[in-house]
């Protein structure tokens, strides 16, 4: 799995994520309508091109800021998530 580059589990109740940081070459992440607070595993996704988390619990996207891909293709998604600092 960790030449994965594209995941998609959105809407499955999924509430823990840590388990992601190992998949280093993704590029493409979608974890729509779930239950995640926590996104600080994200921040060794350095590879990420697309993300988006809707509608989850997340109120701390802090550890984005190391994901530099992102910015070039201008492409975050994180509407419905509860107090984003």
């Amino acid at each position: 799995l960790t030449n994965l580059g594209v995941l998609n589990f959105s809407d499955n109740e999924v509430s823990d994520i840590g388990s992601l940081s190992s998949l280093t070459n993704l590029q493409s992440l979608s974890f729509s309508i779930n239950e995640v607070s926590d996104i600080g595993s994200l921040s060794s996704l350095t590879n990420l091109q697309s993300l988006s988390f809707s509608d989850n619990e997340v109120s701390d996207i802090s550890s984005l800021s190391n994901l530099t891909n992102l910015v070039s293709l201008g492409f975050i998604e994180f509407c419905k998530n509860k107090g984003i600092v």
